[in-house]
């Protein structure tokens, strides 16, 4: 605001900017899970609705991604 009230130019509300929708990501999980509990939980959020995208993988430590490798298949097709 500058003296008197009155707002300044570059603080003044544009009418002519397109407001855009937010979307929602889910980053991959980064708790040491077993398998199921890991699927289960995917599961549920292929179930969320409001979740646009979801990224899968290991965030942590590379070593433990060979745990999940069996039942990275069926959770690929659940969130497909």
């Amino acid at each position: 605001m500058t003296k008197g009230g009155r707002v300044s130019e570059n603080m003044a509300i544009r009418n002519d900017v397109e407001m855009t929708q937010s979307k929602l990501t889910l980053g991959p999980c980064l708790f040491n899970w077993k398998p199921d509990q890991w699927r289960d939980f995917y599961y549920r959020m292929a179930d969320v609705e409001a979740i646009d995208r979801v990224y899968l993988g290991e965030g942590v430590c590379s070593k433990r991604m060979p745990f999940y490798n069996e039942v990275l298949p069926d959770v690929i097709e659940r969130l497909s």
